[in-house]
């Protein structure tokens, strides 16, 4: 068994902000990232990679495939179909905080930045 407590993970910088990786395994991966407050991801896509976002705290908008929608605490959002175009945006006061799983394992390699 591994336990991680997200306070003694330290944060990482990625296209959504600060990020940290609490799992990994071969197959899955499991992070936070904080979207801050008036900030927003780069769009981006992965069609190799499927993603699973869970709303953990703050409210927002998500993109996929030229569409937004709302996001509030509680919501899943799955990205669908995989290589859909998306980034999280957040155009409020409050930071986002989303929780991402990633199945495989999460890899910068499989990323393609649209706005980079």
């Amino acid at each position: 068994m591994k336990i991680v407590n997200e306070k003694d993970v330290k944060s990482i910088e990625d296209l959504c902000g600060p990020l940290k990786e609490l799992y990994m395994s071969e197959n899955i991966s499991l992070a936070t990232v904080i979207v801050k407050a008036g900030k927003e991801a780069h769009l981006h896509k992965h069609p190799e990679l499927e993603e699973v976002y869970y709303i953990m705290s703050g409210k927002g908008q998500m993109e996929v495939d030229g569409k937004i929608y709302g996001i509030k605490p509680g919501d899943t959002y799955a990205i669908e179909p995989i290589d859909s175009p998306h980034k999280a945006m957040n155009p409020y006061d409050e930071d986002l905080k989303i929780m991402v799983i990633c199945n495989p394992k999460f890899d910068i390699n499989l990323l393609e930045d649209l706005e980079g």
